[in-house]
């Protein structure tokens, strides 16, 4: 499916509702399926940086000290949506196009009734693991539905872009990629 489907497309459904700024596909491996927004040159303007572009950066360790660290986005992750959130480095923790990230909740087995962009009618969509993350007015949603990886940035100082909203526009993305729930 991955190969045939239209990331691009699908995941331009989700940003085009204004319920959030960037949204981005990988399955639960780490594979990348897409990113949108692009910019002026076709390039995703947002990124999960890993594997072979990973980046080191300063963190600041537990003693207030700073230390150069690798950071692996991608595998950082995965440990977070695979409840190993422990195994992620001290002072690294969870970036998303090199933004550090608090997490704020984990929350399992979410049922949402949604009507997806470009569907007809109201859709019955239960996302496996939802994961709320925050950086000052930046926020991030971290979905899983089917063995993919769904992310959502928002700004969440803007009433139209918070959580419930941009859960919307990603439960529209898991829509177009697994199918409503079986009934």
């Amino acid at each position: 499916m991955a190969d045939e489907f239209d990331w691009q497309g699908t995941l331009q459904l989700a940003v085009d509702t204004g319920s959030c700024y960037a949204a981005m596909a990988f399955d639960t491996e780490g594979t990348f399926y897409g990113s949108y927004p692009l910019d002026a040159e076709g390039n995703y303007k947002h990124n999960v940086w890993g594997g072979e572009y990973a980046y080191e950066t300063n963190v600041t360790q537990e003693d207030g000290s700073e230390a150069a660290a690798t950071v692996d986005e991608v595998e950082n992750l995965i440990k977070l949506i695979s409840g190993r959130k422990g195994d992620v480095p001290a002072g690294v923790g969870i970036r998303i196009d090199q933004v550090k990230y608090l997490h704020i909740k984990s929350m399992k087995s979410e049922k949402f009734s949604v009507t997806p962009p470009g569907a007809e009618e109201e859709q019955e969509i239960t996302i496996d693991d939802t994961h709320v993350l925050r950086a000052g007015s930046k926020g991030a949603l971290v979905m899983v539905r089917g063995g993919y990886m769904f992310i959502c940035l928002h700004d969440a100082s803007d009433p139209k872009q918070q959580v419930p909203g941009a859960s919307e526009a990603i439960c529209g993305v898991s829509y177009w990629c697994s199918g409503a729930d079986p009934e």
